[in-house]
């Protein structure tokens, strides 16, 4: 079980967790940590290692102080307030909606203040056929220092988890793989509720004839194909009652 808690300075790992993992321990030469129960307590050294959210696809390396069970017994790893504020908080799980369908699966996202605009990659455009239209823009750049150069832009609306008002957002496309979405400081500044930061995006906010003619040519695709499948059933199910009488004769 992995535990937030703003009030420690530290990230810890229980024995029992590191003892499964196949990483080399170092030793710790600070002093004792104040801890649980006001108590001061040296740990049994201190490792590094990679982790992740959970359905997330961005891994981060943290160095974890290990404690005995005397300290871990109610948790197997304790992230801080530094962790917690550094990679927790920018995550948001956002769920994008088109006029005519709805993609369920979460997008991995995360909100970054220091974009002025907000992103979107083209793989994700692509995957969910979304369209945009060609631009060109300036290069950005995220909190992590990497470089991003927009080829297209799109207008979507938003809305956190729970609430009923939705917000317009122009989101950039730009090629990325860390993140389906980053949402930059204009939209960042909706989702700082740490109790309810996720948030859906629903609906191209404008159509292009294009599009709609699109969406209305896969939905009577959609449709044709369900009919043909229902077609072929019935066949198939005629076939095996003409066999089962045929049988019956024999």
């Amino acid at each position: 079980m992995a535990k937030l808690d703003t009030g420690s300075e530290v990230d810890v790992m229980s024995q029992a967790v590191y003892n499964v993992l196949d990483v080399k321990m170092d030793d710790y030469d600070g002093l004792p940590i104040k801890g649980f129960g006001n108590t001061y307590t040296k740990p049994l050294g201190q490792v590094k290692v990679d982790w992740r959210v959970c359905q997330k696809h961005k891994t981060y390396t943290t160095q974890f102080l290990v404690f005995d069970e005397s300290v871990t017994k109610d948790f197997d790893v304790l992230l801080g307030d530094n962790t917690i504020k550094k990679e927790m908080n920018s995550f948001v799980d956002i769920v994008i909606f088109s006029d005519s369908e709805e993609w369920d699966a979460p997008l991995c996202a995360k909100s970054d203040e220091t974009l002025p605009i907000s992103l979107i990659s083209r793989a994700t455009v692509a995957r969910l056929q979304l369209g945009y239209a060609e631009t060109q823009r300036e290069t950005v750049e995220d909190s992590e220092h990497k470089l991003y150069s927009p080829i297209g832009q799109l207008q979507l609306r938003w809305y956190k988890k729970g609430r009923a008002r939705s917000h317009p957002e122009t989101f950039y496309v730009v090629e990325m793989t860390a993140y389906e979405v980053i949402l930059g400081a204009t939209a960042s500044s909706e989702t700082t509720d740490a109790n309810d930061s996720a948030i859906r995006v629903l609906g191209l906010d404008q159509q292009t004839t294009a599009e709609k003619k699109r969406q209305e040519q896969k939905k009577l695709e959609v449709e044709q194909r369900r009919a043909q499948e229902k077609k072929q059933q019935e066949e198939r199910e005629a076939k095996k009652r003409q066999d089962e009488r045929e049988a019956r004769k024999l």
